[in-house]
């Protein structure tokens, strides 16, 4: 992955934290353990960089779950 790539695989990734992080106001943030380690997945072949970082998202914040 060519370094363009990695950075906007970041941004979305960033992005879709805090969109799917504003859906839950409600959210006991503070009750939130650390994440060792994170099944990412299976992604589609020639999924966009986009794609990948929106995906990765929902795994960390699937992850984050109480």
């Amino acid at each position: 992955m060519s370094r363009a790539d990695t950075s906007r695989v970041m941004d979305a990734m960033k992005k879709g934290l805090a969109k799917l992080a504003n859906q839950s106001p409600g959210r006991d943030w503070q009750a939130l353990s650390a994440i060792d380690r994170l099944d990412g997945g299976t992604l589609p072949a020639g999924a966009r960089p986009e794609q990948i970082g929106e995906h990765l998202a929902a795994q960390v914040f699937r992850r984050l779950s109480p």
